[in-house]
């Protein structure tokens, strides 16, 4: 994982937000390839394995046991940034599942950096693509990313989206996803619904 990347996790424990305290064993230039993330509210301690970032309760055996590499065609990655609005550089998105496998040229394309969340298919990391296990909430700091992209095996994480997202950040679904509080709905397909954040609702009264 790049260095500069770990600034956006976050322990997915449900407390109050905190940066972890990192301890690097193994580096290869600016990338962590061995190392420790230490949560100072719940003192959880996660690994970072491969330069993956594994910050599951019990060790995620898929990250390490991914074989090959997956290469998407450019007309998914392409729909992928559209779909996420991903018109200015250097957005932060999260891509879930068998949609990680689009992160690579969804940061090419939109010269955006891209967390792949739980992965199905082996990715190689970069300045701009980190590779990061949860198997509780989205591990990222509140109103940090710019867009979200959860498949089918991935949905579980919904209800964390409203947190994770900035206000105006979209969330891509698939068709049949019942949207949280805060999101209004801008687009539908057979296959996925867009929706943008539209923040916490604040009620006027005298």
């Amino acid at each position: 994982m790049y260095i500069e990347l770990i600034d956006l996790l976050r322990c997915p424990g449900e407390h109050s937000d905190s940066w972890l305290v990192a301890a690097f064993n193994r580096m290869d230039g600016r990338f962590v390839m061995e190392g420790k993330l230490g949560c100072p509210v719940c003192s959880a301690s996660y690994r970072i394995r491969d330069g993956i970032a594994d910050l599951t309760e019990n060790e995620y055996e898929m990250s390490l046991g991914c074989t090959g590499l997956e290469y998407p065609d450019e007309q998914g990655a392409v729909r992928a940034a559209a779909l996420l609005g991903l018109t200015k550089p250097n957005a932060i998105v999260v891509l879930a599942g068998d949609a990680a496998s689009l992160a690579q040229p969804v940061s090419d394309i939109a010269e955006a950096r891209v967390m792949a969340l739980n992965s199905t298919a082996r990715i190689v990391e970069s300045e701009k693509v980190a590779v990061v296990l949860s198997d509780k909430r989205l591990p990222f700091a509140p109103g940090s990313i710019d867009g979200i992209m959860l498949e089918e095996t991935t949905t579980e994480f919904v209800p964390d989206t409203p947190r994770a997202l900035r206000q105006g950040g979209r969330l891509v679904v698939p068709i049949g996803t019942v949207l949280p509080a805060g999101f209004r709905e801008l687009a539908r397909d057979d296959e996925q619904v867009v929706a943008e954040s539209i923040g916490e609702l604040i009620t006027l009264s005298r």
